[in-house]
């Protein structure tokens, strides 16, 4: 009796198992599939289109390479729709998996970095009895350094801060060299993951009258009647196109009343249906974007007595 044989007896003569593999094929098969979710996996890593663009080109040669190695060995049709669905099935489950455990990392850091913003804060609090002004104005009222700058030495930062010079504005000769310094505090890892411009901030205050940050004047956390726990301090907002160095932030009379606008600058973020923001007890909230623009003033405002907002807060 001979031995084992890919063929059968059919009532016609001999045909081919379609349905078997060879040990070759498992191996082929398996090292597609590595490449496949390998280049899965640094597609996601990547910054940029061009290295996407890279490293998809060099994953389709090597696989098609593969590919055709096997249909060399006589590899029918069948076995290779098998191989090309097992692939496909297993890249569609690992890629989505992947993505979004990257994308709630980035959440995860956000978050982080508004509650170290907040730590910060409440030490500031700590040494001068009130919260840090929303910048330092000169003699004619011009704003000249950012409420970021003074909390660097509570963000670890101290080397950065001894070498700013408040003699100078924030982008004079001096401190024009700083500009190049990165502080990942203030940029929220999704912004950073989709734009270059890593010295740009993530995260400011509101400015205007009767909120946490009136301008050149510093408020205490007894002033707020509102409640630490109702009254926003920092906000999220994304391509804010604001060096973290520069007195600039959010006015409360030119920002839009909502979160997420569609037009206008206002509150926001790359995070999906929704933003942070740090109250002024240091705890980090979750604001949906169809919170009520009445809501969302009563968050800005330390005075206005009012009711605690739904629960898009």
């Amino acid at each position: 009796m001979s031995g084992p044989t890919q063929h059968r007896k059919t009532e016609t003569g001999t045909k081919p198992d379609r349905f078997r593999f060879s040990l070759a094929h498992l191996m082929c098969l398996v090292l597609v599939i590595g490449i496949i979710l390998g280049s899965l996996r640094l597609l996601l890593l990547a910054e940029s289109i061009p290295a996407m663009v890279v490293v998809a080109s060099a994953a389709t040669f090597v696989v098609l390479i593969i590919v055709f190695r096997i249909a060399t060995q006589a590899m029918t049709w069948i076995q290779i729709g098998v191989s090309t669905g097992i692939v496909a099935l297993l890249a569609t489950w690992l890629f989505p998996a992947v993505y979004y455990s990257r994308v709630s990392a980035r959440t995860v850091g956000c978050r982080h970095n508004l509650a170290n913003i907040g730590i910060a804060m409440h030490h500031y609090h700590d040494d001068y009895d009130s919260l840090p002004p929303a910048y330092i104005a000169d003699a004619s009222g011009k704003p000249m350094h950012s409420w970021r700058v003074l909390l660097l030495p509570y963000l670890a930062q101290d080397a950065l801060y001894r070498k700013y010079r408040f003699d100078e504005p924030w982008d004079g000769p001096n401190n024009r060299t700083l500009h190049s310094a990165i502080v990942d505090v203030y940029c929220c890892p999704e912004e950073h993951a989709r734009s270059s411009r890593a010295t740009d901030t993530s995260y400011v205050v509101v400015v205007g009258p009767r909120t946490a940050f009136p301008g050149s004047r510093c408020v205490s956390l007894a002033d707020i009647s509102d409640g630490t726990t109702n009254t926003l301090l920092v906000v999220e907002i994304k391509s804010s196109g604001i060096h973290w160095m520069e007195p600039r932030d959010l006015h409360v009379t030119q920002m839009s009343p909502r979160i997420n606008p569609s037009r206008g600058q206002g509150i926001s973020s790359h995070h999906d249906r929704a933003t942070r923001a740090l109250a002024a007890d240091g705890a980090v909230r979750y604001v949906r974007d169809d919170l009520s623009p009445s809501d969302l003033t009563g968050l800005l405002t330390i005075d206005g007595n009012e009711p605690e907002p739904a629960p898009q807060w």
